[in-house]
């Protein structure tokens, strides 16, 4: 009964949250530039007012904007239902494949910050997660004798995973502050020029962050009160640098800066992800 609980909180309230997080976002925005901020309730019903735009001609979008949120939705779905992150993990690949597919075939998306940086971001991404995936793996190991995946697993070991995966936490909170915020600004300037379909590829990108940051959650939380709202404030805070650690609040990464850390941060969780295995090899 659980794991439908949990799935169906996660597509029922995914979209109104993240409104409510773009409104926040927003806020700040408007707060730093001494403006008025938007109205709360447009911000939250925003996400399905999208799809009162009409289809695009071409069958090829509808199909990968589909897949992109079967995937994002089936990817959180099975996490937030206690079932395999490695599962999740994969699903949310295969929706940013589908992203990096589609932006690399459409060059008008108004979303798209270039095929390169996405390709760039979508490989990071998708290398850190299995190596959190291996790393929750043997955490479980380590616990309970027995290398699991399950997500239920790691919820009710009463013990905060980063304890044990420091380096893959920080290539954790190092890919969610370099993707794009959890309400995308852009589609204040160019929502009348949406269709349908981008509104997919919206709602398939609020899921995806929705569940990252629900992993972010997991990775601190020790099953105490007291930990749970220090991993919700650590969520907080890494929402927040996101914000504004992208333009127009800052300047531009540095391509080669971003990869060199990008690949300082793999090569620790590399390394953090042998050493647990060391770990759990000696319980042998």
């Amino acid at each position: 009964m659980s794991k439908v609980i949990g799935i169906f909180a996660f597509l029922l309230l995914t979209l109104p949250l993240t409104g409510l997080m773009e409104w926040l976002g927003a806020a700040v925005s408007s707060g730093l530039k001494g403006e008025k901020p938007p109205g709360l309730l447009r911000a939250v019903i925003k996400p399905v007012l999208l799809y009162r735009k009409p289809w695009g001609e071409s069958p090829k979008e509808k199909l990968t904007a589909f897949f992109h949120l079967a995937f994002a939705m089936a990817g959180g779905s099975v996490f937030f239902a206690g079932g395999s992150i490695a599962l999740s993990f994969l699903l949310l690949v295969f929706a940013e494949a589908v992203m990096v597919y589609k932006i690399g075939h459409n060059e008008r998306d108004p979303l798209s910050t270039g095929f390169e940086s996405e390709t760039a971001s979508a490989s990071y991404s998708a290398c850190q997660l299995f190596l959190a995936a291996a790393g929750f793996y043997c955490f479980n190991r380590l616990l309970y004798y027995k290398g699991s995946f399950l997500v239920s697993g790691i919820v009710s070991s009463q013990t905060a995973p980063s304890f044990y995966m420091p380096a893959m936490l920080m290539g954790f909170i190092w890919m969610l502050v370099n993707e794009s915020g959890i309400g995308l600004s852009s589609i204040d300037k160019n929502c009348e020029y949406l269709e349908k379909e981008q509104a997919m590829y919206e709602s398939g990108r609020r899921f995806r962050k929705a569940t990252l940051f629900g992993v972010l959650f997991i990775f601190n939380y020790g099953g105490t009160v007291l930990s749970a709202l220090i991993s919700g404030g650590i969520c907080l805070l890494v929402w927040l640098f996101g914000l504004l650690l992208h333009e127009p609040y800052s300047r531009p990464w540095n391509p080669r800066a971003a990869s060199a850390v990008s690949a300082v941060l793999l090569i620790a969780s590399f390394i953090n992800l042998f050493v647990l295995f060391q770990l759990t090899d000696g319980l042998r």
